[in-house]
């Protein structure tokens, strides 16, 4: 099927089977039509007081947030796992709360990526998320599917 249209140089005439054609082959070569791959994601804590369970809603929460990962369970292939293996630790420092954890990154299949230690004010814990989501990205890089 062809369908006729004017042009201002000239008629042209379009196909638009071979258009979509074209422009499938040209995202698929540039990577920039689909959307892009979201990484299924679980997060594990050994922890149940309040300031770990506190740091897992909020990782949760960046997660479910961000368009780089989508929130899964039942360790399917190609999930990352992110545990906090303990209870965090914490100090008062003036009038704040400090908050320090540990974090492991593996897939579901157990293989270890990573392991990563940081800290953040416990009032500040959506910050600390954001951390954790870039940490998070840089060890999915390393799952082997």
């Amino acid at each position: 099927m062809s369908i006729r249209y004017a042009n201002r140089d000239s008629d042209t005439f379009c196909d638009p089977v071979s258009d979509l054609r074209y422009i499938a082959g040209w995202c698929r070569r540039h990577k920039r039509c689909a959307p892009p791959h979201r990484i299924p994601v679980e997060v594990w804590s050994g922890g149940d007081d309040g300031l770990t369970q506190r740091l897992q809603d909020a990782m949760e929460r960046a997660f479910q947030a961000s368009p780089d990962f989508v929130m899964s369970f039942g360790k399917k292939p190609g999930t990352l796992v992110v545990t906090i293996p303990t209870h965090v630790k914490w100090q008062n420092v003036s009038d704040r709360m400090l908050v320090r954890y540990k974090l492991e990154f593996s897939s579901a299949s157990g293989q270890r990526l990573a392991s990563r230690e940081g800290q953040c004010w416990a009032d500040e814990y959506p910050k600390c998320a954001a951390r954790i989501l870039d940490d998070a990205k840089a060890a999915a890089r390393k799952i082997r599917h």
